[in-house]
């Protein structure tokens, strides 16, 4: 059987927030989607009693005891996937039912990978502060009919030059769509989908040399959730590092083969990056992408100060590295000024810098019903026909 749309779901140790997701695309009823579980569990007679009591021919579940890395589980969730493109999402994720006339659209405009609009899901269960309750709430920017090509190699020269702080501007199959074709060209290169330690970021570079036509779009399509282990649990250290040895899903050789331009421990500042060198190696475009690593270790410093002494013996030019760590500081200090003003102005709290809350929603599928719900113009079929690329 062949499918339009494979949506894939690596996964481990969090069926709470798996069922729903299950539940939500099961209850899509489409023929054109395969829902792909990669579980990593070892123990799964939950998940198992749950899948008893689906029936959906369109619902594969694929299960490992062995502990692996989370790249690794990536990998055996996009090979056991058939769909002609390919959506990966966390098991805290959502889709909106729309996301098969997103595809279609794809497909006639002969588009590669796509990048929808940033939709933002707390669970419950996520507290970003003490102070500042978010959990059950829904954010997002307000929606329009725009589609934009995306120039990849200059994006990704962009990132380069900060530190790979993000991938929203590069084709990515996490948390977007991608032509299977594409990642099948990195597949090729070396044997994995996922060249680094983590997945969203190597993957995302790596698709960066092999798709042609990358889209953004201002619709929702897909809900980026955040729940307690977000980022693998990086919000619980609370500003603090872990050695790479006390991550248990990097690879077994992340931290002999790490970067010696980069500090050898964990958090969202070193491993970014180093996924992103790792996958640039992998394609063998090292000549292609020039690195800002002073910028990397600047980024380090702002963001891990009582862990400066791991950057500042990698500098190679401290005077580059404290005009960076300058930039940052006056950065940060007008950021939240304009973030105090705008606070003060609309007496809303913006998360995230999204201009729409909304508060009490308790699961992803709750999430998706909402969008249905509120904004059918922008979550139908015709929108999609109403968009053209500039």
């Amino acid at each position: 059987m062949s499918y339009l749309l494979s949506i894939v779901v690596p996964t481990k140790d969090r069926y709470g927030h798996l069922k729903h997701l299950i539940n939500l695309v099961v209850g899509f009823d489409s023929k054109e989607i395969e829902l792909v579980i990669q579980d990593n569990t070892f123990h799964n007679d939950e998940i198992l009693k749950f899948l008893s009591t689906k029936k959906s021919a369109h619902l594969k579940y694929y299960h490992s005891r062995e502990q692996l890395p989370i790249s690794a589980n990536v990998d055996l969730a996009i090979q056991n996937s058939i769909g002609e493109y390919v959506c990966f999402i966390g098991d805290d994720d959502g889709v909106l039912p729309n996301i098969i006339d997103c595809v279609k659209w794809m497909k006639r405009n002969d588009i590669d990978a796509l990048r929808p609009a940033i939709t933002i899901y707390n669970w419950p269960d996520f507290f970003y502060s003490r102070k500042n309750n978010i959990s059950g709430e829904l954010c997002y920017d307000n929606f329009s009919f725009v589609a934009e090509e995306i120039e990849i190699k200059e994006s990704l020269q962009n990132l380069a030059n900060r530190g790979f702080t993000h991938i929203y501007t590069i084709p990515k199959v996490y948390q977007g769509i991608v032509k299977h074709k594409c990642l099948d060209e990195i597949y090729k290169m070396g044997g994995t989908f996922s060249p680094g330690p983590s997945p969203d970021m190597a993957t995302a570079v790596a698709l960066s040399f092999v798709v042609k036509k990358f889209v953004a779009i201002n619709l929702p399509v897909i809900l980026v959730g955040q729940s307690q282990n977000v980022g693998g649990g990086e919000r619980k250290l609370k500003g603090k590092v872990k050695n790479i040895d006390e991550v248990p899903f990097l690879p077994k050789d992340a931290k002999e083969n790490w970067d010696s331009r980069i500090p050898k421990v964990w958090c969202s500042q070193t491993v970014w990056p180093e996924s992103a060198i790792k996958a640039i190696e992998y394609m063998n475009k090292e000549s292609e992408i020039d690195i800002d690593y002073e910028y990397i270790l600047a980024k380090f410093i702002h963001t891990h100060y009582s862990n400066k002494k791991l950057a500042l013996e990698l500098s190679k030019n401290n005077t580059r590295l404290f005009y960076y760590l300058i930039f940052l500081k006056i950065s940060g200090v007008f950021l939240a000024i304009h973030w105090r003003i705008k606070y003060l102005v609309t007496k809303k709290r913006k998360f995230e810098g999204r201009n729409n809350i909304n508060r009490g929603i308790n699961n992803i599928e709750e999430a998706s019903y909402f969008f249905m719900r509120e904004y059918p113009s922008y979550s139908s079929t015709e929108a999609f026909d109403s968009l053209s690329i500039s």
